[in-house]
């Protein structure tokens, strides 16, 4: 799998834990609501699904769970790649219209 880019959006924020079990993996930190973080690997073990935080194949891994079935998710995937613009004028609209996307209402460039 290539790498993916979530961001927290549960209230409580994300325990990161030593290995993907809730009752058996020791929290080593907390992701906050808004935080980013990206994944190497997401997986499924019995009804939740884990991300790992860790790259490569070191003895230190870190885990966390971004959504359990019948719970809303924990995390959500971000889509940070996008087309480059090629000019100035290009680079503008395309701020100008992400802007827009989000509610900017004020003038155009």
């Amino acid at each position: 799998m290539t790498q993916q880019t979530y961001i927290v959006v549960n209230g409580a924020g994300l325990n990161v834990r030593s290995k993907p079990d809730t009752k058996t993996g020791k929290v080593i930190r907390k992701l906050t609501m808004g935080e980013g973080f990206v994944a190497y690997d997401v997986f499924i073990v019995r009804n939740e699904t884990w991300a790992r935080l860790s790259k490569g194949d070191s003895v230190y891994q870190e885990y966390c769970m971004i959504e359990m079935t019948g719970r809303p998710a924990f995390a959500r995937s971000q889509y940070l790649s996008a087309p480059q613009p090629s000019s100035g004028d290009d680079w503008r609209n395309a701020i100008d219209g992400w802007a827009r996307s989000r509610g900017f209402v004020g003038p155009q460039p």
